[in-house]
């Protein structure tokens, strides 16, 4: 359906989310960390997803927004992706992590949300498996891709490269 187009964007913005998922930890162990900065890295991130999620479902739903939450979110991927390639040290990294796990949620109930409001019900089921096919593909071709790219580039480059996935999106 036409009005499903936007969700590709997902698909190109997941391919960025999908590489940085090891790229970090990659990029960590290069710059001579071990599993406690891995740890801390993964614990920052996880720790603002929490609180973000609840407080981006409140002012989405508040606001009766949901397409400039969607365009955050969306936008927050490049912004954190280009802050990971000019991290040159762990507490860097691990800024930018809280910084990950608190703006890049603030699509997801915003997007749950577009899509219940504009489809019949009979359709949401279709509508969100849709999504989430272009969130997995998106996830393991960004994991496939980052592979080769970072076999050929270094961190900054490779960064960069997936903030254009993002920025695309």
């Amino acid at each position: 359906m036409k009005r499903d187009a936007w969700m590709y964007a997902f698909l190109l913005n997941n391919i960025t989310i999908g590489a940085l998922s090891t790229l970090i930890s990659l990029y960590i162990l290069y710059l001579g960390g071990g599993p406690y900065e891995l740890g801390i890295a993964a614990t920052a991130l996880n720790l603002t997803s929490v609180p973000a999620t609840v407080f981006w479902a409140k002012i989405t739903d508040y606001l009766a927004k949901r397409k400039i939450f969607i365009v955050l979110g969306l936008t927050s991927t490049f912004l954190v992706t280009i802050l990971y390639a000019f991290s040159r040290s762990f507490i860097e990294i691990y800024l930018v992590s809280a910084l990950q796990g608190f703006l890049l949620n603030s699509a997801g109930p915003a997007t749950g949300m577009l899509l219940i409001e504009t489809r019949p019900k009979k359709f949401w089921n279709s509508g969100i498996a849709k999504l989430q096919i272009n969130n997995g593909l998106g996830m393991v071709l960004g994991l496939v891709i980052g592979a080769f790219v970072r076999e050929v580039c270094p961190f900054k480059e490779t960064f960069i490269f997936f903030s254009v996935f993002a920025l695309i999106s």
